[in-house]
């Protein structure tokens, strides 16, 4: 797993011992995923207030969740099927339980089939210490058991779904004390879930060094026997060192065990399908695999930037050719690589995976799936609840105008306060013909004495990806605009763009306030996406949009 936290594990040093030693981008980038710059505690803060409440009605069971086991290269049910679980990974379930949309929440997400959701399995990791504001497993395994583990487990088992408890260690694996740790946490949880098929238990998600196959193997062969030992049954999935990169050996040198399924964890950064063939792919024609961590959000920390074009449809395209298992890392508005923004909106397009691996999962959701699986009432299409939201516009009174095929709506981006206005746009080509040279204006009035150079208009999301910012510009008086300029990317007709934003102060001061700029003439800023004239748009420099402030 690889995002932001990491950092918290390994001391700068330690880092750049990891870098020069290995002397490749793969073998370093796996402990480190920086937080994304532009969400701050404000924010998260102020959009976990959104309330769960909110979320649509659950579909009940999904799939028949019979005994898996292991046979060959092949995973399969208890009637001999060959079966293949794709799905999603949630963030430590701690961490999770920590917020206002806690694990529960999330997996009625992620298994939501009214909007188009069709994980089979849920990844559950379990950090052994402190993680976010949450002091892991090992601080109080019973509290961490009762209150955030078996919680999540059996609200998976009440769904008819798949669960992978992983013991989320990223740490080297030969100490005395992960060793002690691993076992207690094993001798501890394998026995509790021993008769659940649901049930799938992830070893140790990534060891680090030493990077050598047959040290992991003994080091870790005796975790595995002590799970065998309670839980004759259950899959068990075993990575390998250098962050669960170091598998092919699984092929010519597996564990003792039945029933067991080797890890791989792939990221953008680490090379294209040589390094796809050498790490998992050609021995997957031996041993079965499950990709229990793979994403990308282009601009994010190594090894995380990438696109959808460059690797999520060819990687997502191999995974298909070599039949293997999966789960995307990660579901989360907040952690890297993100599927939603911090209003629990999925990103999507070129740079983010959320629509790609909701897509991903709707079309695989009837294929490969225990022998009685399938949801028998599955829609045909996915729903994007978005275009289902109606809404009354209202404008201001100043002269508004729609001379084009162009349009802009708004909805909140969660905060808005005297420290921000977080808002997103989507502008619309309503018309018959692709639309370019299309630009936005954010026009607003100076607070108290902050001059206008003070002021900054983030860029979170830009689903274009050719957007930029320019300003401030004055209009008149204590009035001026940011404009967001699509150059000469080209909007096709039927569609568009979204954007997320924000407008504060440089330097976070808690004087702000929107409420007096001429973009939020409109008033309190609407949860569903609506007409907003207050934003108007142009082409070639002409407005074809909305209303400028008198």
């Amino acid at each position: 797993m690889f995002r932001y936290i990491h950092l918290r594990l390994l001391s700068i040093p330690q880092f750049l011992s990891i870098v020069l030693t290995l002397g490749v981008l793969s073998a370093c980038t796996s402990s480190t995923q920086a937080l994304p710059t532009q969400i701050l505690p404000a924010q998260i803060s102020a959009t976990e207030d959104l309330s769960i409440e909110t979320l649509p009605a659950q579909n009940s069971q999904a799939i028949s969740t019979s005994w898996l086991s292991v046979s060959d290269r092949y995973i399969k049910d208890s009637n001999g099927k060959n079966v293949i679980l794709r799905g999603v990974s949630l963030v430590d379930v701690a961490v999770a339980n920590s917020r206002t949309r806690n694990a529960n929440a999330l997996i009625d997400m992620a298994t939501d089939h009214a909007d188009g959701w069709y994980a089979r399995v849920v990844r559950l990791p379990v950090y052994p210490g402190a993680i976010d504001g949450q002091p892991g497993w090992t601080a109080d395994p019973d509290a961490y058991f009762t209150k955030h583990l078996d919680p999540a487990v059996q609200y998976c088992i009440s769904k008819q779904i798949y669960c992978i408890i992983d013991w989320h260690y990223i740490k080297d694996y030969t100490s005395s004390d992960v060793d002690t740790a691993t076992r207690a946490f094993w001798n501890y949880v394998a026995p509790k879930y021993a008769n659940s098929p649901n049930v799938i238990f992830e070893l140790y998600n990534e060891p680090i060094y030493p990077d050598d196959w047959s040290t992991w193997k003994k080091t870790a062969q005796p975790w595995v026997d002590i799970i065998r030992a309670a839980a004759p049954n259950n899959l068990i999935l075993i990575g390998g060192p250098r962050w669960s990169q170091n598998v092919a050996e699984a092929a010519t040198s597996p564990f003792a065990g039945s029933n067991l399924v080797y890890v791989a964890h792939i990221y953008p950064q680490q090379g294209g399908q040589d390094v796809w063939d050498s790490w998992f792919g050609d021995s997957s024609s031996t041993v079965p695999y499950f990709i229990t961590e793979w994403g990308w959000q282009q601009g994010g920390s190594l090894p995380t930037s990438g696109t959808t074009s460059g690797y999520g449809i060819p990687f997502s395209a191999y995974l298909d050719s070599k039949g293997v298992s999966w789960t995307a890392w990660v579901f989360d508005d907040y952690w890297q690589p993100m599927m939603f923004d911090t209003s629990w909106n999925l990103l999507g397009g070129e740079n983010y995976m959320g629509q790609f691996t909701k897509d991903l999962l709707y079309q695989h959701r009837n294929i490969d799936q225990p022998a009685g699986g399938g949801d028998q009432n599955a829609v045909t299409t996915p729903v994007d609840q978005r275009a289902i939201l109606t809404a009354t516009p209202n404008e201001p009174t100043n002269t508004s105008v729609s001379t084009g095929a162009l349009k802009v709506q708004l909805i909140t981006g969660g905060t808005d306060n005297n420290q921000q206005s977080a808002f997103h746009y989507l502008i619309k080509n309503t018309g018959s013909s692709a639309q370019s040279n299309i630009s936005v204006r954010i026009y607003f009035t100076l607070d108290a004495s902050q001059p206008a150079s003070s002021y900054v208009l983030e860029k979170y999301y830009d689903q274009s990806g050719a957007a930029t910012v320019s300003g401030p510009t004055l209009a008149s008086g204590s009035t001026y605009y940011f404009t967001v300029n699509y150059g000469a990317a080209t909007l096709a007709a039927g569609a568009d763009w979204e954007y997320h934003t924000a407008l504060r102060l440089n330097d976070w001061a808690s004087n702000y306030s929107g409420t007096n700029d001429w973009w939020h003439t409109n008033g309190t800023l609407p949860v569903t996406y609506i007409d907003w004239s207050s934003l108007p748009a142009y082409v070639n420099g002409s407005r074809v949009w909305g209303a400028e402030p008198q």
